[in-house]
């Protein structure tokens, strides 16, 4: 049979960090396809949606054999109609397995979806493919029920990842053709036409791509294994049945403890319904990532990707941000309103299913979750839009769904109430699959000829007490290079069934008896680097490639990979070192850093200490590599003048890393004398040059809150200020140079030395250090400020100030601007952002807290009666209106606010603080 290969140009859309042309989800779309017998054609590596090219040979051979057995070889592309009458042929002459029929009519259904997907685009991707196997193994199961309801799902599996293929595809031609002015949709190979009309949108395509983003935190990213076919089933179909229903509740949170399998669950079903070409977008959260467990990532995130999967919607994401190109750096309420529930709003008709995986990962500190309290007050606006969010039922996360704006539209699924016998048979169909598929190939293994036994089988389903992580756990560590399969095995099931060997408590055991393993043969000095390199991958604020981890704790690559060798049970060591280790579940973290359950010393790894380790690397890689002008640019350039890609790489992996998170070691940190001696001689020497790094990094506007941070970090932890006074004086001065000279920086680094120190005050501690190094830049010889001003922070008001309000803790500013504007614009005094805009004309006041501003407004300028009370927390956007028995209390609050300076800001704290007590 003739093979055929197919490739599809399409949009380039390429991050920051991208040197490859890639398509919108960074994946080249490459369609394979053979006959029987056929072999993969070779291309470059990476394939649509990150499927290997094997698989996707597989998913065509099956899918192709099943349709021209069904029609005798017919062609199969167009039409599809054939393979649907099979299948109907199938459900017609089988009546009587009644068991079978909802598996044998879901795959029907999805055929029909492709077949959808075929009519809009190419139908020469495969000729006929003729093979009768999987027909004659249909029929000769028919007898077997159990057996035929394999192989349907097996087929369907193939269908399913064979759709998935030909979705992205369509996806990442999209972007373009929804532009053309026949509004019709082009599938086929795009021709030098189609590649000029592409030029014609290149500006809407770079105004999406400057959408920041998380780049890793989408399903296609495959952060997380798909459930094994036959597994999750029931669950799978109720949410898939949920996100079919129209009448069904708008929002579904999949509720279970750590180990559960809910991140599994919401891989798989984003998988199904992008093949359905419902899923707008994914946020797969992660503590390990800096970026995956920022709540500022998830909405702008997600809006990325419903750009790339709905072109109709796109247009409109497009407008908003060319009107408020940094709507992603504003408030978490103006992000989900205008990146989100405003262009969903324009297109009703649009059935799009949003999935949040592992919410509880995010950096959250408010009593109830930031982004349900969010949902509750928006979704109501786009009911077409289902919400599929998993985790854990930590406090925050129960309060959030309790929220009554939240509570009447929520369904929930919690994992760990499943009955007991179908979680049981999931796990040990997985632990029957597993075993025979990693072991039982293995040429090295003299295994039984009945192996594994039923009895250990079921021993260790029942050890694992319905969490699959101890089931995938247990697997890695029979995996283990040197370790018999078979020993280990009947070590797992030789203790006690009991429910301390079980379930949570049995995980431990389980964690306890692989770090035993990989610390058995090691000797004292190697048994604390192995310690090292597990606190440093389990602490890291975001994970980094191998290569960098090893400039950052100063070992060889080689130490690292052998010092983790018997450890793969519990950490996924990359083939390549340009990638992360990282923790298979983020179980083993709370494991191995919480002493009442790693009760061994040698494995415990105390937070506090082992951050003060990583401060210490940091500040010595920075101490021995920072210096003038990395990246070497010339004289007067712009950052922009090279991509930020390349400035990171020139800088380099590990050290990127200390300058970006030193602060938040440290101030993790227990602080010893050593510290304050490395921090000493980081500022004497080297702050300039972290400054000049952090603008190169593009992240010179944190800087003063992060030494903000570190002086208050050193000043509450020593009681004898005279101890930390001058490390303090540093960072205080290092604070005022970013604030004074913020925009100049952010724009340039090399400005730093060529008018930001030549412009400093004399008194200057940081100009005094570098005033030998300035010889060559230019002088200022009348006007110098003697010192800093006494300001700490300078704003820019361009409609001009009539009244401004310090928060009561003195973190934020209100200034009112003119009343022809009628606004207050409240900043972040640590670091000069702008962080809302209240239409307000008489000003607000804060909570004793800082939590919410009070102000009053009025819908209908004309009608004072029509003047409500409004609360709005700060930090999310969420807004309150006060009930009209309240608005009663407060009438004569708007008359006062006339009169007064600051806008009735001490009647409003008065009113406010009764209010809240």
């Amino acid at each position: 049979m003739q093979q055929i290969t197919r490739r599809f140009k399409k949009p380039r859309i390429t991050g920051p960090n991208d040197g490859h042309t890639h398509g919108i989800h960074g994946a080249a779309t490459e369609v394979t396809s053979t006959g029987q017998g056929g072999t993969p054609a070779q291309g470059p590596e990476g394939s649509a949606g990150g499927l290997q090219r094997g698989r996707v040979s597989r998913v065509l051979n099956v899918a192709g054999a099943v349709m021209g057995a069904i029609n005798a070889a017919a062609p199969v592309f167009p039409p599809l109609q054939s393979l649907t009458g099979g299948l109907q042929y199938f459900i017609k002459n089988h009546q009587a397995y009644v068991t079978n029929m909802s598996d044998i009519k879901n795959l029907l259904y999805r055929l029909e979806n492709l077949e959808q997907n075929f009519q809009k685009g190419p139908n020469k991707i495969h000729e006929d493919f003729v093979s009768k196997a999987p027909v004659e193994r249909y029929l000769s199961a028919s007898t077997i029920s159990a057996e035929l309801t394999g192989v349907v799902r097996e087929i369907g599996e193939m269908v399913l990842d064979y759709q998935v293929i030909i979705s992205l595809a369509h996806v990442e031609i999209l972007l373009i053709d929804h532009r053309l002015p026949s509004n019709k949709l082009y599938m086929t190979k795009l021709d030098s036409k189609c590649c000029m009309m592409l030029e014609l949108f290149e500006d809407d395509r770079h105004i999406i791509d400057s959408l920041t983003r998380a780049s890793d935190a989408n399903y296609l990213a495959e952060k997380h294994d798909l459930c094994l076919p036959g597994t999750r089933i029931n669950i799978l179909n109720q949410l898939e049945a949920w996100a079919e229903d129209p009448s069904a509740k708008t929002v579904f949170w999949l509720n279970g403890h750590a180990g559960s399998g809910k991140s599994t669950i919401a891989q798989s079903f984003c998988r199904r319904a992008f093949s359905d070409g419902k899923l707008g977008g994914s946020f797969f959260c992660s503590r390990d990532s800096e970026a995956r467990s920022n709540l500022d990532m998830i909405f702008p995130t997600i809006a990325f990707q419903l750009a790339c999967n709905f072109p109709s919607i796109s247009c409109y994401i497009v407008e908003i941000l060319k009107m408020r190109p940094d709507v992603a750096k504003e408030s978490l309420n103006n992000q989900l309103q205008k990146l989100l529930i405003e262009p969903l709003e324009q297109q009703s008709s649009q059935s799009v299913v949003i999935v949040i995986d592992a919410l509880d990962e995010c950096k959250d500190r408010e009593p109830s979750s930031i982004i349900l309290s969010l949902l509750s007050r928006f979704i109501h606006r786009i009911p077409h839009v289902k919400w599929l969010i998993t985790g854990r039922p930590e406090p925050s996360i129960r309060d959030g769904f309790c929220i009554p704006g939240l509570r009447p539209l929520t369904d929930t699924i919690i994992l760990h109430e499943v009955p007991t016998s179908d979680i049981n048979h999931d796990i040990r169909l997985f632990l029957e699959t597993r075993l025979s598929d990693d072991f039982r190939n293995r040429r090295d293994l003299d295994l039984p000829t009945i192996w594994p036994p039923d009895d250990q089988v079921h021993t260790l389903t029942m050890k694992c007490n319905g969490l699959f992580i101890f089931a995938s756990t247990a697997m890695q560590y029979m995996r283990l290079p040197y370790c018999s399969p078979v020993e280990t095995l009947s070590n797992l099931c030789r203790t006690e069934n009991t429910p301390s060997e079980q379930g949570a408590l049995g995980l431990d055991k389980l964690y306890t008896t692989v770090l035993e393993t990989g610390y058995s043969t090691a000797g004292t000095v190697i048994q604390v680097q192995i310690k090292a390199i597990i606190a440093a991958i389990v602490l890291m604020m975001d994970p980094i490639p191998v290569n960098d981890l090893a400039a950052l704790l100063g070992f060889t690559v080689k130490t690292i990979i052998y010092r983790l060798s018997m450890l793969h049970a519990v950490l996924r060591v990359p083939t390549s070192t340009k990638n992360p280790i990282l923790m298979h579940h983020k179980s083993f973290f709370d494991y191995i850093t919480d002493d009442s359950r790693c009760t061994n010393s040698r494995f415990y790894i105390n937070p506090s200490i082992e951050h003060r380790a990583l401060a210490h690397h940091c500040l010595k890689l920075m101490n021995d590599c920072l210096k003038r002008n990395p990246c070497s640019l010339p004289r007067y350039a712009l950052n922009a003048d090279l991509e930020l890609s390349e400035r990171e790489r020139r800088i380099g992996g590990g050290l990127v890393y200390a300058c970006t998170f030193w602060v938040a070691h440290l101030t993790l940190s227990n602080i010893s004398p050593s510290t304050l001696k490395l921090l000493e001689a980081f500022f004497q020497d080297h702050l300039i040059h972290w400054l000049e790094a952090m603008s190169l990094l593009d992240k010179f506007f944190v800087v003063a809150k992060l030494l903000a941070d570190v002086s208050d970090t050193l000043t509450s932890r020593f009681e004898k200020e005279a101890e930390v006074r001058t490390l303090v004086q540093w960072a205080d001065e290092g604070r005022k140079f970013s604030i004074n000279f913020r925009e100049a920086v952010e724009l340039s680094a090399c400005h730093i030395y060529h008018s930001a120190l030549p412009l400093s005050p004399l008194e200057s501690i940081l100009y005094q250090s570098q005033s030998a190094n300035l010889k060559s830049e230019v002088k200022c010889c009348y006007g110098r400020n003697p010192a800093w001003p006494p300001a700490d922070a300078i704003f820019s008001i361009p409609n001009g100030a009539v009244s401004l309000c310090f928060s009561n803790t003195g973190k934020f500013l209100a200034i009112r601007t003119t009343d022809m504007v009628a606004c207050s614009m409240v900043y972040d005094m640590t670091s000069g952002v702008l962080l809302d805009s209240i239409e307000t004309y008489y000003g607000l006041s804060f909570s004793p807290d800082d939590t919410f501003a009070a102000y009053l407004y009025t819908p209908n300028k004309s009608d004072p009666s029509t003047t409500e009370v409004v609360l709005k927390e700060l930090r999310t956007g969420a807004r309150r209106t006060l009930t009209k028995r309240a608005m009663e209390k407060c009438r004569t609050l708007q008359s006062s606010c006339r009169s007064r300076l600051c806008s009735g800001c001490v009647i409003a704290e008065q009113w406010l603080c009764s209010v809240l007590q």
